[in-house]
This record gives C-alpha cells, sequence and structure tokens, in this order.
C-alpha cells in the first residue's frame, strides 16, 4: 500500500473518531507537508471556552496487532512538542483497507522530558502506546 493512502486510512480513521464528540473536534489534515503535526483537537469546555491540543497521526500497515503497541518518534519532535505545550499521538495500525485500529500517547511536557532523558542521547525513542475504545468517545473525552 502507498504511503499517501496509508496516511489517508489513518486520518480517516482518527477523524471518524472525533465525529461521535460533542466535546471534541479536529482539525486534522490530509497529506498534509508540516513535519512535525498533523493538526490539532479543540476541547470544548462546559463555559464555552476552548482549549487546542496538537496532534501527529502515523499510520503503519501490520498482519496484526502487535502485544505491547509503541511507535518510534525522533529526539527533535519530542523537544518540538515539548516546546509546543504537548501533543496527542495517534498511531493507526492498519490490517486492510477497511480494517484499522488506534492507539494514542498524550504527551505533555513532563512526560516529554521522560522519554527524552529515556534516549540517552540517542536519536529515537519508542513511545508505548494505549489502544482507543473507537466505539466510544467517552473515556478518551
Amino acid at each position: 500500500m502507498r504511503s499517501v493512502k496509508i496516511e489517508r486510512i489513518a486520518v480517516n480513521c482518527v477523524r471518524d473518531f472525533f465525529n461521535h464528540s460533542d466535546v471534541l473536534e479536529d482539525y486534522i489534515s490530509q497529506n498534509d507537508r508540516e513535519p512535525i503535526w498533523d493538526g490539532d483537537i479543540m476541547i470544548k469546555w462546559e463555559n464555552g471556552s476552548t482549549t487546542k491540543v496538537y496532534t501527529q497521526v502515523k499510520g503503519k500497515t501490520v498482519k496484526q496487532l502487535p502485544k505491547k503497541p509503541t511507535y518510534p518518534v525522533s529526539v527533535s519532535n519530542l523537544k518540538n512538542y515539548k516546546q509546543d505545550g504537548g501533543i496527542a499521538y495517534f498511531v493507526v495500525y492498519i490490517i486492510s483497507t477497511d480494517e484499522c485500529f488506534f492507539y494514542y500517547a498524550l504527551l505533555t511536557p513532563m512526560k516529554l522530558q521522560k522519554f527524552i532523558e529515556l534516549a540517552n542521547g540517542r536519536g529515537r525513542i519508542s513511545i508505548p502506546l494505549k489502544p482507543i475504545n473507537a466505539k466510544s468517545t467517552q473515556e478518551f473525552e
């Protein structure tokens, strides 16, 4: 499968999830050219205010789901995410064009600093991911 199609499937999977939420609204681009994020999610609070959370969406084709899902991220990107106040990092595992499962890591500045330190001078570090129940946005909200 071509990388453009993989990205399109991954972004659509994430966007479909957020379409079921009244609290979270996504602004995630298809075929974006931004180097470190793909867009953002707006959190709509009860008092009418909003908060923006940057997002990164990655797609990966697999034959089966990993037992302990992780995704390698460059330390330079982690430093940029930290400078921007954190990021919601999504990884979509694609088994076929109609079967995708997605996972996430909410990377706050404190978590990002921990991963930067754990990298211990290496250029990349694998970030552990949590599964998202694609049928309900409640847990994620």
